[in-house]
């Protein structure tokens, strides 16, 4: 019973402690650009990649040491879940490099995960809507694509004025106007629910 009690202790602590980080240093960074951001564009704040870094190595390290002073559970299993949790950051990671955004007078300029850029015209969107599940505004055109901009991505307050200017009203309904006028002033949706 005093080992469940230590453990359920640890978890709350846990959480609250990373309930704390995204709270404040995570989602404080995505207010200001990076350095060397240009204006205009929308990126992953610097703080997450961090954050992924620190969250690859520390399992990685954890990996390392189970192997090297394994316990009663098998030389194997728990440095294998140990190295499974080590690629949970690598999505984040590689979307700080290769997912981002550039405002453009006619449209939005767009890197993708795979391959290289498109490009989200203006004229072409017929809905816009903010998806509270998903923390993203997602954009449909005319010819079916859907791009999705994660809230948690630098430049924000820019950006949600330039689609405001520049998007039909009608392709948005009034919650979406609401949470993209927010943006524009400054007050981003929250990225821990």
């Amino acid at each position: 019973m005093r080992q469940v009690l230590g453990h359920v202790i640890w978890v709350v602590l846990v959480g609250l402690i990373l309930g704390w980080l995204a709270r404040s240093w995570l989602a404080r960074s995505r207010l200001a650009l990076n350095p060397g951001q240009v204006p205009g564009t929308l990126r992953y704040p610097r703080s997450f990649v961090i954050v992924g870094w620190v969250c690859f190595g520390f399992f990685t390290g954890a990996a390392i040491l189970s192997a090297i002073f394994p316990g009663k559970a098998g030389p194997a299993i728990v440095p294998l879940i140990f190295l499974g949790f080590s690629l949970l950051p690598v999505p984040v990671i590689a979307a700080y490099h290769r997912v981002w955004f550039r405002l453009e007078p006619a449209g939005m300029r767009y890197g993708r995960w795979f391959g290289g850029s498109q490009i989200l015209h203006w004229s072409d969107v017929t809905n816009v809507r903010y998806s509270e599940p998903r923390m993203e505004f997602r954009f449909k055109t005319s010819d079916g694509a859907v791009v999705g901009v994660a809230v948690v991505l630098s430049g924000l307050p820019e950006f949600a004025e330039t689609v405001l200017r520049e998007v039909q009203e009608s392709c948005m309904d009034h919650a979406t106007r609401r949470v993209l006028g927010q943006t524009a002033q400054g007050h981003p949706p929250a990225i821990w629910m």
